[in-house]
């Protein structure tokens, strides 16, 4: 490369560093959607069955409308 111009210089040494960019980031990104496919995987094997009685209601958030606010059994409050 001695002796060429510097706008050959300049262009090979950008076309170097966009190929050894991309093949970094397509790696980095090939690894990524492996482990996330991995980590969202359904398991493997037999689903384990609960029984519907076992399950506990979460509270509604903060600030929920009346509408989601639970009531509990043989309470007398009236709705809104």
């Amino acid at each position: 490369m001695e002796g060429e111009p510097i706008l050959k210089k300049t262009l090979y040494t950008v076309a170097v560093m966009v190929a050894a960019w991309t093949a970094f980031v397509g790696t980095v990104s090939i690894v990524a959607v492996l482990v996330t496919t991995h980590a969202v995987a359904a398991p493997q094997g037999e689903p384990v069955l609960v029984p519907a009685g076992t399950l506990q209601m979460m509270p509604p958030p903060n600030g929920a409308p009346p509408s989601m606010q639970h009531t509990p059994p043989n309470s007398h409050a009236q709705p809104i």
